[in-house]
């Protein structure tokens, strides 16, 4: 096998990197030596990125856990105050475990990166759709006298509510940033 190595130095505030990569027709891969060290880091992540990306999945699992509470609790005082009627039993599990849980925590993970307006928008945004997504197609749960609040009609019941669900992913980034200190 012929090889066509290139080098390139990068020079960092502490260590100086050699960067080396090899080109043949079977192999492509890269390796880092650190010169401080001289160590040969293997090809995937260093122990330092492994230790990260097993804080950043511990990070998720707790926020996805927060939101199910945040769900469990919401969907509680709904049905105490009758503010919606679910068709179904299962119809709040599945609310909870997918709405509140994946799609409003993982958005409560974006808040530090996207800003907090641009998270209330776009929950908002998916919010609106889902309740107009119950209304057209699932038909999960229904409001009494098609009224939330002070709110009547489908329409404005869905802008309503929506709005609402914009808030679900800051609140869920709010109590994981005091839970988890992060």
């Amino acid at each position: 096998m012929r090889s066509i190595g290139t080098k390139k130095t990068v020079s960092g505030t502490d260590q100086e990197t050699v960067l080396e990569c090899s080109f043949s027709p079977t192999l492509h891969y890269f390796q880092k030596m650190s010169r401080s060290k001289k160590k040969i880091l293997s090809p995937g992540q260093p122990p330092e990125d492994k230790f990260k990306k097993n804080k950043a999945k511990e990070i998720m699992i707790k926020t996805y856990l927060i939101a199910i509470v945040v769900g469990a609790l919401a969907e509680t005082i709904a049905k105490i105050a009758r503010l919606w009627v679910y068709r179904k039993p299962i119809n709040p599990v599945i609310n909870v475990l997918i709405m509140f849980g994946l799609v409003m925590g993982g958005l409560s993970l974006t808040v530090s990166s996207l800003g907090h307006f641009p998270v209330l928008i776009i929950a908002s945004i998916i919010g609106y759709v889902y309740e107009q997504l119950n209304f057209s197609v699932l038909g999960w749960w229904d409001f009494p006298d098609d009224q939330f609040l002070v709110f009547k009609g489908k329409q404005a019941c869905a802008v309503s509510v929506g709005i609402t669900w914009g808030f679900v992913p800051l609140i869920i980034n709010l109590l994981s940033n005091q839970l988890l200190n992060v």
